[in-house]
């Protein structure tokens, strides 16, 4: 479900404070998981980052990145790092409206439909891109 777009788990068993605040975490492009599934995470990118790409796709991804300004980059750096909008803006000292603008960019740029998929395209180009310089 994380490959999709979802911004974490509730498990069956967690009390309605635990659920209430994963909800807060999500509302606020956070995400608070549970070890044991991110354990089952951390898993699953090993498998996926270990897997060889297409030639193809690391060039359309490397052509995608480059389309981004160097502002775009930072904010999407810090997208990967779990930062809110609000967050970003005070970093940057910008408005969040600016920030939100950047991210509504980066989605389009990159083909992405939300920004945990533009973290996750970040992370498994990062390597990519640190060869090309």
């Amino acid at each position: 479900y994380i490959e999709a777009g979802a911004a974490g788990y509730i498990l069956q068993n967690e009390s309605v404070e635990e659920m209430m605040q994963k909800l807060v975490a999500a509302h606020e492009d956070r995400a608070i998981i549970a070890p044991t599934v991110a354990a089952a995470l951390m898993e699953r990118l090993s498998q996926l980052t270990n897997r060889q790409l297409p030639m193809s796709y690391i060039e359309a991804r490397e052509s995608q990145f480059g389309e981004l300004t160097p502002r775009e980059q930072e904010v999407l750096q810090l997208i990967t790092q779990g930062c809110t909008n609000q967050e970003i803006a005070n970093e940057l000292v910008v408005e969040c409206g600016t920030v939100k603008n950047h991210v509504h960019n980066i989605l389009k740029k990159l083909e992405v439909n939300n920004r945990h998929e533009a973290a996750s395209v970040y992370r498994i180009q990062q390597p990519v891109l640190a060869t090309a310089v």
